[in-house]
Protein backbone atom coordinates (compact mmCIF):
# COMPACT_ATOMS: atom_id res chain seq x y z
CA UNK A 1 0.00 0.00 0.00
CA UNK A 2 1.42 3.15 -1.03
CA UNK A 3 0.92 7.15 0.82
CA UNK A 4 -2.00 7.83 -1.76
CA UNK A 5 -3.87 4.59 -1.36
CA UNK A 6 -3.80 5.20 2.24
CA UNK A 7 -5.17 9.13 1.88
CA UNK A 8 -8.16 7.87 -0.28
CA UNK A 9 -8.80 5.55 2.63
CA UNK A 10 -8.42 8.27 5.26
CA UNK A 11 -10.53 10.19 3.39
CA UNK A 12 -13.56 7.55 3.31
CA UNK A 13 -13.09 7.37 7.05
CA UNK A 14 -12.69 11.24 7.63
CA UNK A 15 -13.88 13.50 4.74
CA UNK A 16 -11.10 16.12 6.09
CA UNK A 17 -7.74 16.22 8.47
CA UNK A 18 -9.45 19.14 10.31
CA UNK A 19 -12.26 17.71 11.51
CA UNK A 20 -10.14 15.60 13.94
CA UNK A 21 -9.56 19.14 15.60
CA UNK A 22 -6.41 17.59 17.12
CA UNK A 23 -2.81 19.26 17.89
CA UNK A 24 -0.79 16.39 17.00
CA UNK A 25 -0.79 13.29 14.94
CA UNK A 26 -2.09 10.95 17.42
CA UNK A 27 -5.57 10.67 15.82
CA UNK A 28 -4.37 10.78 12.10
CA UNK A 29 -2.00 7.87 12.99
CA UNK A 30 -5.07 5.93 14.90
CA UNK A 31 -7.19 6.43 12.02
CA UNK A 32 -5.08 5.12 9.52
CA UNK A 33 -4.48 2.10 11.64
CA UNK A 34 -8.15 1.57 12.02
CA UNK A 35 -7.86 1.52 8.14
CA UNK A 36 -5.76 -0.87 7.35
CA UNK A 37 -7.55 -3.28 10.25
CA UNK A 38 -11.08 -2.69 7.65
CA UNK A 39 -9.03 -3.00 4.59
CA UNK A 40 -7.75 -6.39 5.86
CA UNK A 41 -11.52 -7.88 6.44
CA UNK A 42 -11.92 -6.90 9.47
CA UNK A 43 -15.61 -5.12 10.24
CA UNK A 44 -16.27 -2.69 12.91
CA UNK A 45 -18.89 -4.35 15.33
CA UNK A 46 -22.46 -3.05 15.03
CA UNK A 47 -22.53 -1.55 18.42
CA UNK A 48 -19.78 0.69 17.29
CA UNK A 49 -22.32 2.88 15.51
CA UNK A 50 -21.76 2.73 11.80
CA UNK A 51 -20.63 -1.56 11.55
CA UNK A 52 -23.77 -2.18 10.52
CA UNK A 53 -24.24 -0.19 7.39
CA UNK A 54 -24.63 -1.68 3.87
CA UNK A 55 -22.56 0.90 2.16
CA UNK A 56 -19.30 -0.58 1.08
CA UNK A 57 -17.69 3.32 1.54
CA UNK A 58 -19.45 3.72 4.96
CA UNK A 59 -17.30 0.46 6.49
CA UNK A 60 -14.56 2.92 7.40
CA UNK A 61 -16.27 5.74 9.20
CA UNK A 62 -15.42 4.46 12.65
CA UNK A 63 -17.73 4.86 15.56
CA UNK A 64 -19.37 8.75 16.68
CA UNK A 65 -16.84 8.79 19.45
CA UNK A 66 -13.74 6.83 18.66
CA UNK A 67 -11.70 10.77 18.66
CA UNK A 68 -11.94 12.33 22.29
CA UNK A 69 -13.53 9.67 24.71
CA UNK A 70 -10.01 8.99 26.31
CA UNK A 71 -6.98 11.31 26.40
CA UNK A 72 -4.52 9.70 23.73
CA UNK A 73 -6.01 6.81 23.21
CA UNK A 74 -8.42 5.34 20.40
CA UNK A 75 -10.17 2.18 20.93
CA UNK A 76 -11.86 0.15 17.59
CA UNK A 77 -14.01 -3.33 17.96
CA UNK A 78 -14.32 -5.87 15.13
CA UNK A 79 -15.65 -8.56 13.83
CA UNK A 80 -14.17 -10.58 11.22
CA UNK A 81 -16.20 -12.89 9.01
CA UNK A 82 -14.99 -16.71 9.86
CA UNK A 83 -14.39 -16.06 13.21
CA UNK A 84 -16.05 -16.78 16.19
CA UNK A 85 -15.03 -13.71 18.59
CA UNK A 86 -14.77 -10.20 18.83
CA UNK A 87 -11.60 -8.40 18.26
CA UNK A 88 -10.28 -5.28 20.14
CA UNK A 89 -7.54 -3.04 18.85
CA UNK A 90 -6.74 -0.37 21.34
CA UNK A 91 -4.00 2.42 20.24
CA UNK A 92 -2.06 4.49 23.53
CA UNK A 93 0.25 7.47 22.25
CA UNK A 94 3.14 8.09 25.00
CA UNK A 95 2.81 11.83 25.00
CA UNK A 96 6.76 12.32 25.89
CA UNK A 97 8.21 9.90 23.91
CA UNK A 98 5.44 10.51 21.36
CA UNK A 99 5.38 6.41 20.60
CA UNK A 100 2.09 4.73 19.48
CA UNK A 101 1.17 1.62 21.14
CA UNK A 102 -1.04 -0.94 19.01
CA UNK A 103 -2.59 -3.34 21.52
CA UNK A 104 -5.07 -5.84 19.77
CA UNK A 105 -6.99 -9.18 21.35
CA UNK A 106 -9.09 -11.51 20.94
CA UNK A 107 -12.12 -11.49 22.82
CA UNK A 108 -12.17 -14.33 26.04
CA UNK A 109 -8.89 -15.12 24.62
CA UNK A 110 -5.77 -13.94 27.00
CA UNK A 111 -3.82 -15.97 25.07
CA UNK A 112 -4.24 -14.13 21.70
CA UNK A 113 -2.59 -10.82 22.19
CA UNK A 114 -0.71 -8.91 19.57
CA UNK A 115 1.40 -5.63 20.61
CA UNK A 116 3.47 -2.60 18.35
CA UNK A 117 5.18 0.10 18.95
CA UNK A 118 5.00 2.85 16.40
CA UNK A 119 6.77 6.06 16.14
CA UNK A 120 4.87 8.76 15.63
CA UNK A 121 7.04 11.49 13.74
CA UNK A 122 8.20 8.52 11.33
CA UNK A 123 4.09 8.74 10.11
CA UNK A 124 2.51 11.97 10.50
CA UNK A 125 5.50 13.99 10.45
CA UNK A 126 3.78 17.88 9.95
CA UNK A 127 1.03 17.79 12.89
CA UNK A 128 0.20 21.35 11.36
CA UNK A 129 -0.92 19.36 8.26
CA UNK A 130 -4.14 18.36 10.10
CA UNK A 131 -5.17 21.69 9.50
CA UNK A 132 -5.61 21.17 6.17
CA UNK A 133 -8.60 19.82 3.91
CA UNK A 134 -6.58 17.17 2.15
CA UNK A 135 -5.35 14.11 3.09
CA UNK A 136 -3.66 13.44 -0.04
CA UNK A 137 -1.96 16.94 -0.53
CA UNK A 138 -2.31 18.23 3.07
CA UNK A 139 1.38 18.70 4.47
CA UNK A 140 3.93 21.34 3.29
CA UNK A 141 6.24 20.17 0.59
CA UNK A 142 10.31 19.37 1.19
CA UNK A 143 12.90 22.12 2.05
CA UNK A 144 14.23 23.20 -1.02
CA UNK A 145 18.01 23.01 -0.98
CA UNK A 146 20.49 26.30 0.10
CA UNK A 147 20.51 28.84 -2.26
CA UNK A 148 24.46 28.31 -2.48
CA UNK A 149 23.82 24.73 -3.44
CA UNK A 150 21.53 25.03 -5.92
CA UNK A 151 23.36 27.65 -7.88
CA UNK A 152 26.13 26.15 -7.62
CA UNK A 153 24.53 22.52 -8.75
CA UNK A 154 22.15 24.61 -11.74
CA UNK A 155 24.72 24.40 -15.31
CA UNK A 156 24.80 28.38 -16.45
CA UNK A 157 22.46 28.70 -19.17
CA UNK A 158 23.54 28.79 -22.84
CA UNK A 159 24.76 32.13 -24.60
CA UNK A 160 21.93 34.44 -25.81
CA UNK A 161 19.25 32.42 -23.28
CA UNK A 162 17.40 34.36 -20.72
CA UNK A 163 17.74 33.03 -17.37
CA UNK A 164 14.14 30.90 -15.61
CA UNK A 165 12.68 33.32 -13.52
CA UNK A 166 11.18 31.81 -10.07
CA UNK A 167 7.54 33.11 -11.10
CA UNK A 168 7.46 30.57 -14.32
CA UNK A 169 8.51 27.67 -12.23
CA UNK A 170 5.99 25.32 -11.02
CA UNK A 171 4.73 25.05 -7.29
CA UNK A 172 6.47 22.20 -5.13
CA UNK A 173 3.90 19.38 -4.96
CA UNK A 174 2.61 19.15 -1.36
CA UNK A 175 2.95 15.57 0.11
CA UNK A 176 0.38 13.56 2.16
CA UNK A 177 -0.87 14.37 5.92
CA UNK A 178 0.15 10.18 6.65
CA UNK A 179 3.41 8.63 5.29
CA UNK A 180 5.16 5.83 4.92
CA UNK A 181 2.03 3.62 4.09
CA UNK A 182 4.15 1.13 2.91
CA UNK A 183 6.15 0.51 5.88
CA UNK A 184 3.40 0.86 8.64
CA UNK A 185 1.62 -1.72 6.50
CA UNK A 186 4.19 -4.04 6.04
CA UNK A 187 4.68 -3.91 10.40
CA UNK A 188 1.20 -4.16 11.05
CA UNK A 189 0.39 -7.66 9.28
CA UNK A 190 3.58 -9.07 10.50
CA UNK A 191 2.78 -7.98 13.92
CA UNK A 192 -0.83 -7.63 14.13
CA UNK A 193 -3.00 -9.26 11.52
CA UNK A 194 -0.95 -12.21 10.64
CA UNK A 195 -0.60 -13.40 14.71
CA UNK A 196 -4.07 -12.45 15.33
CA UNK A 197 -6.12 -14.26 12.89
CA UNK A 198 -3.64 -17.31 12.85
CA UNK A 199 -4.58 -17.92 16.73
CA UNK A 200 -8.33 -16.99 16.89
CA UNK A 201 -11.12 -19.40 17.05
CA UNK A 202 -12.86 -20.08 13.89
CA UNK A 203 -16.43 -19.97 13.76
CA UNK A 204 -18.29 -23.25 13.71
CA UNK A 205 -20.94 -23.24 11.58
CA UNK A 206 -23.56 -25.77 10.40
CA UNK A 207 -22.37 -28.39 8.15
CA UNK A 208 -22.98 -28.53 4.04
CA UNK A 209 -26.17 -29.64 2.74
CA UNK A 210 -24.33 -32.45 1.23
CA UNK A 211 -22.64 -33.54 4.92
CA UNK A 212 -25.98 -33.39 6.65
CA UNK A 213 -27.54 -35.57 4.23
CA UNK A 214 -25.30 -38.29 4.85
CA UNK A 215 -25.31 -38.09 8.33
CA UNK A 216 -28.76 -38.19 8.52
CA UNK A 217 -28.73 -41.08 6.21
CA UNK A 218 -26.37 -42.98 8.32
CA UNK A 219 -28.32 -42.06 11.63
CA UNK A 220 -31.60 -43.44 10.24
CA UNK A 221 -29.92 -46.20 8.90
CA UNK A 222 -28.44 -47.02 12.70
CA UNK A 223 -31.89 -46.71 14.13
CA UNK A 224 -34.06 -49.39 15.10
CA UNK A 225 -37.36 -49.74 13.40
CA UNK A 226 -40.52 -51.16 14.26
CA UNK A 227 -42.33 -53.51 12.29
CA UNK A 228 -45.78 -52.53 10.68
CA UNK A 229 -48.85 -53.13 13.74
CA UNK A 230 -46.33 -53.80 15.95
CA UNK A 231 -45.16 -57.18 14.86
CA UNK A 232 -42.63 -59.13 16.16
CA UNK A 233 -43.32 -57.75 19.86
CA UNK A 234 -40.70 -55.55 22.29
CA UNK A 235 -38.28 -58.36 21.94
CA UNK A 236 -38.07 -57.85 18.17
CA UNK A 237 -37.42 -54.07 18.96
CA UNK A 238 -34.54 -54.53 21.52
CA UNK A 239 -33.23 -57.09 19.36
CA UNK A 240 -33.18 -54.76 16.42
CA UNK A 241 -30.95 -51.85 19.02
CA UNK A 242 -28.71 -54.28 20.46
CA UNK A 243 -28.01 -57.81 18.89
CA UNK A 244 -26.31 -58.13 22.37
CA UNK A 245 -29.77 -57.70 23.70
CA UNK A 246 -31.31 -60.10 21.08
CA UNK A 247 -29.14 -63.07 22.37
CA UNK A 248 -30.40 -62.67 25.72
CA UNK A 249 -33.90 -62.68 24.51
CA UNK A 250 -33.70 -65.85 22.71
CA UNK A 251 -31.80 -67.47 26.19
CA UNK A 252 -35.07 -65.87 28.43
CA UNK A 253 -37.58 -67.40 26.08
CA UNK A 254 -35.53 -70.79 25.46
CA UNK A 255 -35.73 -71.34 29.43
CA UNK A 256 -39.52 -70.32 29.31
CA UNK A 257 -40.49 -72.82 26.92
CA UNK A 258 -38.25 -75.34 28.37
CA UNK A 259 -40.06 -74.69 32.31
CA UNK A 260 -43.27 -74.73 31.42
CA UNK A 261 -42.69 -78.32 29.20
CA UNK A 262 -41.14 -79.22 32.46
CA UNK A 263 -44.26 -78.62 34.08
CA UNK A 264 -46.42 -79.98 31.94
CA UNK A 265 -45.07 -83.15 31.91
CA UNK A 266 -45.25 -83.37 35.82
CA UNK A 267 -48.83 -82.55 35.72
CA UNK A 268 -49.71 -85.24 33.20
CA UNK A 269 -47.37 -87.85 35.49
CA UNK A 270 -49.70 -86.63 38.97
CA UNK A 271 -52.48 -87.05 36.95
CA UNK A 272 -51.84 -90.68 35.41
CA UNK A 273 -50.87 -91.68 38.99
CA UNK A 274 -54.00 -91.18 40.81
CA UNK A 275 -56.05 -92.06 37.50
CA UNK A 276 -54.75 -95.77 38.32
CA UNK A 277 -55.80 -95.85 42.13
CA UNK A 278 -58.80 -95.03 41.17
CA UNK A 279 -60.67 -97.54 38.38
CA UNK A 280 -63.86 -96.60 36.77
CA UNK A 281 -63.85 -92.91 37.96
CA UNK A 282 -61.46 -91.43 34.67
CA UNK A 283 -58.95 -89.22 35.16
CA UNK A 284 -60.12 -87.75 38.52
CA UNK A 285 -62.67 -88.22 41.42
CA UNK A 286 -64.84 -86.06 43.29
CA UNK A 287 -62.80 -85.38 47.04
CA UNK A 288 -64.81 -86.56 49.90
CA UNK A 289 -65.77 -83.64 52.89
Amino acid sequence: MDDVKLAQLLEKACPRPSYLASSDGGPALALALHCLMVEAGFVLAPEGGQGGSSDPEARFVPQKDWNGMFLDQWVFTYTKPGKARKFTMHCSLQARTKRMFVHSCEENNYANVCVLGLQLDNYVPHPAALRSNNWAAGAPPPPPPPAAESAAAAPPPPAGQPEPSESAASPPQRLPVVRNAAKMCELMTEYILNPLLQAAEDEQGPPPPEAAAVEAVEAAAETPQRQPGGGGGWWVWSAAADPAAAQGVRGYYATAVGVGLLAVGVAALLVLGRSRQTPGLGLWRRPDF
